[in-house]
Formats: C-alpha cells, structure tokens, sequence
C-alpha cells in the first residue's frame, strides 16, 4: 500500500463511518469512544519494513455498522432491556467499541503465540481480560465493559454457557451480522469471513481450537448458538417473516449499507 492508496481508503472510509454515525441518536457522547478507536491504534496506520501495510480504520467503521443494527433492535425491545438494567445508550456505546482493542489483541497473541500453545478457554480468557481492562482504564461502565467484551469466541462461549444477558446478545448478535461496514445478515457474513480460515488465513488456528473444545467445527458451534438466537429475537420482536430476513427488517435499506 503507497501513501495515495492509504489516504484514499482513509477518505472513503471516513465518509462511510459518519454515514453511519448520522443514524445514531443525536444526543449519543462519542468522546470516549473515540478515545477508545485512538488507544487501540485504529486511527493509525500500520508499518512493515518501514512501508505502509494497512489500515485499520475499517474497524472503526464495522463497529459503527454493528452499532446501527444493534440501535435498531434496541428502540423495538428497549423494555426488555431495562428490565434487565440496561438502557439503550449502553448497546450503543459497547457495539461502537466492541473490537477497538483488536489491533492490540492480534498483536498480543500473535507474540504469545497463544494460539498454538493455549486452549480454547486460554485464548479466550486472555482476550477477555486484555479486553475489560483496556475498556475500564478509558472509564467506561462495568455493563458497557461486560457487553462490550461479549463479542466473537468469548460470546459464543457466555451464550452457550447461559451467562450471558439480552444486551450482551444483541451486540453480539448484531456484529453477526455485519461484514465490513455492511449489514448483510449472519449467512452471508459468515461466508465472507471463511477465507481467514482457509490455509494462511489470520484465523485458521481456531479451526482445532473449536474442534477440541466443542467436538464440531466453528461453523457449527456458530450455527447452533446464532440462529436459535436470531429466531428468539424475531420473535421478540414479532418479526413473523424468514429469521434470516430478520435484519432487513429492521435496516431497510441493508443492502445499501
């Protein structure tokens, strides 16, 4: 990647990410979630050999996508999560923020080499950690911190342990669905996210790490936990059409984002 290239994606990017941000609530405080993009190094580029590699603003612009599905559901069952003491503002801000430690995460395995010396539950207690920590040194909320770190294998494994509440279900549920900055659904975001499974793919590790923990592979623990997930909250909703539709419903104009 030149520098015309890194700064042209920069723009496009940018615009993407205030197009999304425009359909959030106007009164949402995003100071420290901006913060948190800047700490996890997603506002600068990275380096190799002294040449530009990449850019990590498209994950700032992923989790705004996220957070927008995730807003959607949240103003349909918003009196189901205050039950459970979570308010809207909370999703919102945890969905914005849910993968701001990621460039440090990835750098922090790739040095322990966690993946081919740790188990499933090692990884995913040290992303978990690693994760709450950098959140609650930014001053952000014991819940946005708890919804926020329910993402990816630690979700899967809180949901199918049973530990994990409505509000840490949506973000999850929502980052399901989200490929790139696109709200395509979980079927379609999953079949874009095979290729870093795939021999030199940055994830081809967890393929045996699913296989020893859950006896099945990632796409069938995945399946197992999203739809059954996906139907609840249609139904919850009452979404009475396909549960895959289910996020057309709620983003209209989804295959435009």
């Amino acid at each position: 990647m030149n520098a015309l290239e890194y700064f042209a994606n920069y723009i496009n990017t940018s615009s993407r990410i205030i197009e999304l941000l425009a359909q959030l609530p106007e009164s949402l405080d995003l100071s420290m979630v901006v913060r948190a993009w800047e700490k996890g190094g997603l506002l600068a580029p990275a380096w190799k050999d002294g040449t530009l590699d990449r850019a990590w603003i498209n994950v700032v612009a992923h989790q705004a996508a996220t957070a927008v599905l995730a807003y959607k559901l949240c103003r349909l069952i918003e009196r189901e999560l205050a039950s459970e003491g979570t308010a809207i503002e909370d999703v919102i801000i945890a969905a914005l923020i849910h993968d701001a430690p990621k460039r440090l995460e990835l750098e922090m395995h790739k040095v322990k080499k966690t993946a081919g010396q740790n188990g499933f539950d090692n990884v995913n207690r040290d992303t978990e950690r690693f994760s709450s920590a950098f959140f609650a040194e930014l001053g952000f909320s014991e819940l946005v911190v708890s919804i926020a770190v329910t993402t990816g294998n630690v979700g899967l494994d809180r949901i199918i342990a049973g530990k994990a509440s409505l509000g840490q279900k949506l973000v999850f549920y929502a980052d399901c669905c989200v490929s790139g900055d696109r709200i395509v659904g979980y079927e379609k975001r999953f079949d874009d996210v095979r290729k870093h499974f795939e021999p030199r793919g940055q994830y081809l590790w967890e393929l045996e790490l699913f296989l020893r923990k859950y006896g099945v592979t990632k796409w069938d623990t995945c399946d197992g936990v999203v739809l059954p997930l996906q139907e609840k909250l249609a139904r919850l909703i009452g979404f009475q059409g396909n549960p895959n539709d289910l996020h057309t419903h709620l983003v209209p104009i989804a295959s435009l984002m």
